[in-house]
């Protein structure tokens, strides 16, 4: 067997486990609240899809022809990587709470939904974004898992981009909402 084959097969099986997991929340939160979403936030739409599109080809290569981006593999223990898929199932984990949590306040664009409560039990109780966490945790968790500054680079400079422009305007939005309980909390 190729060294590299359980750690790939790993990565594949972190990105379907968290593709289900926002699939359900999709059907659930519906798919039209998301399109108004986007057309109220195209920065964030554009982020997304440019970051799809540059990670999905690395991902492509990594997994099927892993030879062609050898150059960028970072020798790391066995250990080290599976201590990756760890962080990455713990990511997974907080972002199905966090998503339980929310309940019908989610919402997978950037808006308020009719009727949003401000939440702040569960992991909230704890961390202001615990989706972002969450994503942070399974990137991370990829990144250490591929032992590939390539695969990490897309993935965490594409994740860091999104976030660093859309929590200031999260921020925003939950504060002009809530007013003195958000900047309370």
């Amino acid at each position: 067997m190729e060294p590299s084959l359980p750690y790939r097969v790993a990565v594949v099986a972190v990105f379907v486990l968290m593709r289900l997991a926002r699939v359900q929340v999709r059907h659930r939160v519906g798919w039209k609240a998301n399109w108004q979403g986007m057309k109220k936030n195209p920065l964030d739409t554009v982020i997304l899809i440019a970051w799809g599109l540059g990670t999905l080809p690395v991902l492509a290569l990594y997994i099927g022809w892993p030879g062609t981006i050898a150059w960028a593999d970072v020798a790391l223990p066995g250990l080290v990587r599976w201590a990756g898929v760890g962080i990455s199932l713990i990511g997974l984990g907080l972002l199905v709470w966090t998503d339980k949590t929310l309940g019908d306040n989610l919402s997978v664009t950037l808006q308020i939904v009719p009727n949003q409560q401000l939440i702040t039990t569960g992991p909230y109780r704890h961390v202001r974004h615990p989706i972002y966490v969450a994503g942070l945790l399974v990137f991370v968790g990829v990144s250490i898992t591929s032992a590939n500054a390539l695969l990490a680079g897309v993935c965490l400079g594409g994740y860091a981009l999104f976030l660093i422009t859309r929590i200031p305007r999260e921020e925003r939005m939950m504060q002009t909402h809530f007013g003195q309980a958000y900047d309370d909390y």
